[in-house]
């Protein structure tokens, strides 16, 4: 794996601390039998949240399995939020006569990994609507 997260963008965890983590993390995937991106990502995740200062030992005590069980339950609210607003644009486009379940369940299933912001969400939820 190449140096990738070398010149990251600096958030709260700096590179070098990044860096000095990345055989821990390999260590601690391999003996867990996950991924190291996963692993990865929640552990970073947890460390941009730290209070205070971030140092090498805060963010290398966070590389337990805990911070990727509140890392996944993070992600898992973050869906449900996203399909809950969804669901309440594409109620919202269509007329009071044909918002039936069925409905607005064709369009989100058409539209559930639409990636961009939420007015060109917003104009695809028109063209689904006018076109249903």
């Amino acid at each position: 794996m190449k140096d990738r997260y070398r010149k990251a963008i600096a958030g709260r965890v700096s590179p070098d601390i990044r860096n000095r983590l990345r055989p821990g993390i390999e260590a601690f995937s391999a003996d867990h039998d996950l991924p190291f991106n996963t692993v990865f990502g929640a552990v970073m995740f947890a460390g941009e949240r730290l209070k205070g200062r971030v140092t090498y030992a805060r963010v290398e005590a966070l590389v337990m399995v805990e911070t990727l069980h509140a890392y996944e339950q993070e992600l898992r609210r973050r869906t449900e939020a996203r399909r809950v607003q969804l669901m309440g644009l594409i109620r919202r486009a269509l007329p009071a006569a044909k918002r039936t379940e069925e409905a607005v369940g064709k369009i989100f299933n058409a539209l559930r990994n639409f990636q961009g912001s939420i007015p060109a969400l917003k104009r695809e939820i028109a063209a689904a609507v006018a076109a249903a």
